[in-house]
């Protein structure tokens, strides 16, 4: 939408209900060691079926909101900014339905605030994960040690300045 000629605004949301129907050569549950299927047991599997399981990585619900604003100044040069927030529900990291490799829901913020001088210079302020949420963006059985998982840690808050420039 824009409601007027300096703000925009885009948002977004989705419903996916995604899970296997078939997937009989899956990864098995390895954690903790002693849940089922059982590794200190002989015959431990090392493929399982994954069918009826959740698609990993997949959010049953997840919504975004962004909001811009242009100013032009008197000057020439233009004041911007935006705000994007994202929000994803549950997921699971894996695709063996390990409770030990859900991702809880959370909410990440970012924001840029910058200027464009005379169209040659541009110059931003910007901030991403302003509230910190501790996520992962995937989680795996290790290799070396049976019985734990892997994590992808994303990235904390992080600010920034960047400027460019055109020849």
């Amino acid at each position: 939408a824009r409601p007027n000629e300096w703000l925009t605004i885009a948002s977004g949301m989705a419903y996916v209900d995604a899970e296997y129907d078939s997937f009989e050569a899956g990864a098995c549950k390895r954690t903790p060691l002693t849940s089922s299927p059982d590794g200190t047991q002989p015959r431990f599997p090392t493929v399982c079926s994954n069918s009826g399981n959740v698609v990993p990585a997949t959010p049953e619900l997840s919504a975004y909101l962004s909001t811009s604003v242009e100013k032009n100044l008197s000057s020439g040069n233009v004041l911007y900014g935006q705000l994007d927030i994202a929000w994803r529900d549950d997921t699971e990291a894996g695709n063996d339905n390990d409770q030990n490799k859900v991702q809880e829901s959370f909410t990440l913020v970012n924001l840029r605030i910058g200027m464009n001088v005379d169209d040659n210079y541009d110059i931003a302020l910007c901030g991403k994960n302003l509230f910190d949420e501790d996520y992962h963006g995937g989680s795996f059985n290790s290799v070396i040690r049976e019985g734990s998982l892997t994590g992808y840690h994303t990235e904390p808050t992080t600010y920034g300045v960047t400027f460019r420039t055109h020849f």
